[in-house]
């Protein structure tokens, strides 16, 4: 099986203009975890399908499967961007959506896009499909190459003793492979880009209360937040 990251800065690369746009056939297959586990999507939080009415240039065959951590992304720009140029999306929210800190790592995302291969593989009929892209924005980036690598290497993958924090692989055996992987402005990693995001003048990044310099390099915090403080005095004196 050939796996291909592709990075890709925008997704006009064909512009409206150049493209045979087509009518697109939607359907919302689910909108909570009991909807879609009657819908054939156990742990997924909500689903959309979308199909290119006739399949006209005949590329409805390869789909394209869309997810991030916690945000919502079935209403994402290119899902209908993607069917409109012939490709079939599946859309999916997954158990963190709306909830940014509460997961302890991206395995806790592996379950819902398993549910979803699984869909397009084994029930999307008319045409079926026979090429699965995982495509991630953001840090829907981290989350598919993250999910790819451990279908093509195992868990081991992500449990290897040099790792700083192994990750739980409890769910991550015999992950249905994709046949490629698009990295659409994704993160490197969570940790890291959250920690680069920090404003150390701040309580925490979500109340947004400004604090003295001195506060934030006392006590408990004063190692984390002293790094931090140092990475951002060096930047605004760049």
């Amino acid at each position: 099986m050939t796996f291909v990251i592709a990075v890709i800065s925008s997704l006009l690369w064909i512009s409206l203009a150049d493209a045979q746009v087509q009518p697109v056939t939607t359907t919302a297959l689910c909108n909570s975890l009991a909807t879609c586990a009657t819908a054939q999507l156990p742990n997924v939080n909500a689903a959309t399908l979308r199909r290119a009415t006739g399949d006209v240039l005949g590329r409805s065959r390869i789909a394209v499967l869309i997810m991030h951590p916690h945000s919502g992304y079935t209403g994402f720009a290119a899902c209908a961007g993607l069917t409109q140029r012939g490709f079939t999306t599946l859309c999916i929210n997954g158990p963190f959506n709306g909830n940014q800190f509460g997961y302890y790592g991206l395995e806790q995302s592996v379950p819902p896009l398993r549910s979803a291969m699984n869909y397009l593989r084994n029930i999307v009929a008319g045409p079926a499909i026979t090429k699965v892209i995982l495509l991630g924005h953001s840090g829907g980036g981290a989350l598919m190459t993250f999910y790819q690598n451990i279908a093509e290497n195992g868990p081991s993958a992500c449990t290897g003793p040099e790792k700083i924090l192994p990750c739980v692989a409890d769910n991550l055996n015999n992950l249905p492979k994709a046949d490629g992987v698009i990295s659409f402005d994704g993160h490197p990693d969570i940790t890291g880009v959250d920690l680069l995001s920090s404003n150390t003048s701040t309580v925490n990044n979500l109340q947004g209360i400004t604090v003295p310099a001195l506060f934030v390099a006392n006590g408990a915090h004063y190692f984390i937040r002293h790094v931090e403080l140092e990475y951002e005095l060096a930047k605004s004196n760049r």
